[in-house]
């Protein structure tokens, strides 16, 4: 017999796995276009429902795929907590695994918290943009989102309770 040794593989490409992070912040905008796409290019539609269509594709639709690559990374951690648990803990992979282990989830927990900062920064500049003359300080690097909600404003000269959105 001959061992199979693999966590060093994952220690050593984990860095090159947050390139999804960019990947991930744009997941948004690549359906959003993929949206528009479907309404406005029929040869873009008629293609896309073609390769639905295909069993090489399982039937699925595009943004189906477009997703495959962050859900891989988020697989990853979980892929080796079971190969850790499958493993002794004197076989000459352990540690690595143990370690990439650590890593990888390290790495997905970066990954979404990047793109929970950017969803939020796109938040202040959609703010930006539903308000009238606003200044350009209002999306300066530094701003952070805190909350969104609803709120209700009593207008004293015409004594109505009214709900805004505000954020």
């Amino acid at each position: 017999g001959f061992d199979i040794i693999v966590g060093d593989v994952f220690v050593k490409f984990k860095d090159y796995l947050k390139l999804y992070t960019d990947y991930c912040l744009n997941q948004d905008r690549c359906n959003t276009l993929y949206k528009q796409l479907i309404k406005e290019n029929s040869e873009f539609e008629d293609y896309c429902k073609k390769i639905k269509e295909d069993k090489r594709c399982r039937f699925l639709p595009l943004p189906s795929f477009l997703i495959k690559p962050f859900q891989r990374v988020c697989k990853y951690p979980l892929l080796l907590k079971e190969l850790l648990a499958q493993t002794e803990t004197y076989h000459n992979d352990y540690a690595d695994i143990y370690f990439a282990k650590k890593e990888l989830t390290a790495v997905v927990k970066y990954i979404n918290e990047r793109k929970r900062v950017g969803e939020n920064q796109q938040k202040i500049v959609d703010i930006r943009h539903s308000i009238e003359d606003c200044p350009p300080l209002l999306t300066v690097a530094s701003r952070r989102f805190i909350k969104e909600g609803i709120i209700g404003i009593f207008e004293k000269e015409n004594e109505k309770f009214q709900k805004h959105i505000r954020y």
